[in-house]
C-alpha cells in the first residue's frame, strides 16, 4: 500500500525524514517534499482504534495540515514537480506534493472536500483491479476481528471464546487484559510477523473466532468516485492492478500488473496514468527499469527523503505522514524541516 514499511517503522512515534547529514547540507530541509498519506479518518464515521497505527490521520489533523500548507508552502501537482525535475526548471524551496495510497473511500469522502475547499491538488494511487469491489486488506479485517474478539472476551467471565492453536498469540494477548486499542495494535503487529503465505489463513481464523461482519462495508473508491476526483483536484496514478508486491513476482507478471493498471486507468478516466507508486514502496533495479519501460514518467517509493534535484524520477522519495508524527500542524512542519532521521 505504499509507505507501509516506513509508516510501521514510524508508528512507535519516531518522526521520519532525512538523515542529519542531509539536514546539514540543506540547512533548512529539502527544496521539495512529496508527502505520503494513506487514510483520513472522520471519527464520526470510523474508529481509529481499529486502524493500523501509521496509516491514518484524523480529519481535524488533516484540515490543520492543509491550513499550514496553504499558508506557508507551495503545493503543486505531482506532474508539475516531475516536469520541473525533468527539464531542470527551478524548484522553489518549500514545494510540496500531496499523495494518497491505495484508493481508500475516505480519501473521497473526507480528504477530498477539505482539499477542494483549500484549493490544493493531490495524487491518488489506486490498485485498478480492486476499485469498485468489496476487497478488504488483511489488516482491516484483522483489526475489526480483533476488536470483536476483545469485546467477546471482556463480556465473558473467563478469557472468551476458545481459540485454535494457530491463534495462541491472540489468546496470550487476551490473557494480558490490555485495553481495546492496545490489544488490536498488538494483534496487528503479531499478524505482521506471520509469513505472508500464512497470513490470510490466520486472519480467516480470527474472523471465524470473532464472528465475521454480516455485510462488510466497502473500503475502496469506485470508478465514478475516481472520475469525480480526477475532474477536480486529483491526479490518478497506478498502484499496480492488484496491489502485488512487485519485488516478489517474476518480471512477466510485474509487467502485466503495470500495463493492465495503466490501460484500465486510460479506459476509465480518458488518459493513461503517468505516475506509479510501488506497493509497500518495494522496488529493485529490475522493477525500476520496468516501470520506466511501461511508460510511467515517475515512480514513488517509501524511502524517506526530499525530492531535490538531481534524482532518479523512478525512485522518488517521500515523507510518510500519520497521526503519530503529525497530529498537529506543528508536527507536519517539523517533518518538513528535515530535523529528524
Amino acid at each position: 500500500m505504499g509507505v507501509k514499511s516506513a509508516a510501521r517503522r514510524a508508528a512507535a512515534g519516531a518522526v521520519s525524514g532525512l538523515r542529519l547529514s542531509s539536514l546539514i547540507s540543506r540547512a533548512f530541509g529539502g527544496r521539495a517534499a512529496i508527502l505520503a498519506y494513506h487514510r483520513v479518518l472522520d471519527p464520526a464515521l470510523h474508529d481509529p482504534d481499529l486502524v493500523e497505527p501509521g496509516l491514518f490521520v484524523t480529519r481535524d489533523s488533516f484540515a490543520a495540515h492543509l491550513e499550514l500548507l496553504a499558508r506557508k508552502y507551495h503545493v503543486v501537482p505531482l506532474e508539475t514537480l516531475v516536469r520541473r525535475l525533468l527539464t531542470g526548471e527551478e524548484v522553489a524551496r518549500g514545494t510540496v506534493v500531496l499523495t494518497f495510497d491505495d484508493g481508500w473511500l475516505d480519501t473521497c469522502q473526507t480528504a477530498f472536500p477539505l482539499l477542494q475547499r483549500a484549493g490544493l491538488p493531490a495524487s491518488i494511487f489506486v490498485p485498478t483491479a480492486l476499485i469498485g469491489t468489496r476487497h478488504r486488506f488483511w489488516f482491516s479485517r484483522a483489526g475489526e476481528a480483533g476488536a470483536r474478539l476483545w469485546t467477546l472476551a471482556n463480556q465473558a467471565r473467563d478469557n472468551g471464546p476458545a481459540l485454535p492453536p494457530e491463534l495462541a498469540f491472540a489468546a496470550a494477548l487476551l490473557r494480558a487484559r490490555l485495553s481495546r486499542p492496545a490489544f488490536v495494535h498488538r494483534l496487528l503487529q503479531a499478524c505482521k510477523d506471520v509469513s505472508p503465505t500464512q497470513r490470510d489463513g490466520v486472519v480467516d481464523r480470527l474472523e471465524e473466532a470473532a464472528g465475521a461482519p454480516a455485510r462488510p462495508s466497502r473500503e475502496l473508491v469506485d470508478w465514478d468516485e475516481l472520475r469525480r476526483l480526477a475532474a477536480n483536484v486529483f491526479e490518478v496514478g497506478s498502484h499496480t492492478a492488484s496491489h502485488v508486491i512487485l519485488t516478489e513476482v517474476d518480471a512477466a507478471l510485474a509487467k502485466v500488473e503495470l500495463e493492465e493498471s495503466r490501460r484500465t486507468i486510460a479506459e476509465q478516466l480518458g488518459r493513461p496514468a503517468v505516475s506509479l507508486c510501488y506497493p509497500n514502496g518495494d522496488y529493485n533495479e529490475g522493477v525500476r527499469r520496468l516501470a520506466k519501460s511501461c511508460g510511467f514518467a515517475c515512480a514513488l517509493t517509501t524511502r524517506a527523503g526530499f525530492a531535490d534535484p538531481p534524482l532518479d524520477l523512478h525512485a522518488l522519495p517521500r515523507l510518510g505522514v500519520h497521526q503519530g508524527v503529525a497530529a498537529k500542524a506543528s508536527g507536519l512542519e517539523l517533518l518538513l524541516s528535515g530535523l529528524f532521521s
